[in-house]
């Protein structure tokens, strides 16, 4: 089961500041682009980036459900559509650790919230780039075998239910990069993602932009991708 841990965080400022919820860049005052480059200056020794993943073969892909090797079933018409052609489900669980959210904390209780608010944006963008990074290598291991990668998806995205977290939970083994589950199906550390990649031939992809123009907080969500 691959882990790694060599993963390189290149933070995009674009990326950033839709994370702060600033859709105006050119609006912003310069002491706050100033104090966000102050804080993107100390993320190196905040975060510890990881993910880990495995690969399950899908025995049965019909009438609404997908069975894995493993008798896992599921059956989210959102994971049925993007599972029903491939050959395998990539399980995958990134984070970059608990040293960034304890900063944040750390901020607010001293007081300096503003600062806590941006750090905690820059740590949703951080965790963007690891994700990133582990659905490019699955997306180039699949590649290498001829086959092709689909569009990651996410419990609570769509119409997954976000108590599909648990059934991931058991297809890899989260303590090796120090995650847990909630009893309401989160992660700690909170800036942790999990995904289900689709590995076959001709698998579905999609945009970001499409993925928020599906999400039904769309009209509602200040971090949204807009074409």
């Amino acid at each position: 089961m691959p882990l790694v841990r060599d993963i390189k965080i290149e933070l995009n400022l674009d990326e950033v500041l839709r994370r702060q919820e600033v859709l105006k860049p050119e609006r912003m005052q310069p002491r706050m682009m100033a104090l966000i480059q102050e804080l993107l200056g100390i993320v190196p020794e905040l975060v510890e980036p990881a993910y880990i993943y495995e690969y399950y073969s899908i025995k049965e892909a019909a009438d609404g459900h997908i069975v894995l090797e493993t008798g896992d079933v599921f059956t989210s018409p959102d994971m049925v559509d993007v599972l029903t052609r491939a050959q395998e489900m990539t399980a995958v669980l990134c984070t970059i650790g608990h040293r960034l959210e304890n900063t944040v904390q750390e901020f607010f209780a001293s007081g300096e919230s503003l600062r806590g608010i941006l750090l905690d944006g820059i740590g949703s963008a951080a965790i963007d780039c690891v994700s990133n990074s582990a659905c490019q290598r699955i997306g180039n291991e699949a590649a290498a075998r001829g086959l092709t990668s689909s569009s990651p998806i996410s419990p609570g995205m769509g119409r997954i239910p976000i108590e599909e977290q648990r059934r991931l939970f058991h297809l890899v083994p989260a303590e090796q990069i120090g995650a847990r589950i909630t009893s309401t199906s989160m992660i700690i550390p909170r800036k942790s993602v999990s995904m289900f990649i689709g590995i076959g031939k001709d698998m579905l992809r999609w945009h970001p932009v499409e993925v928020c123009e599906k999400c039904k907080l769309r009209d509602t969500c200040t971090h949204r991708r807009r074409a």
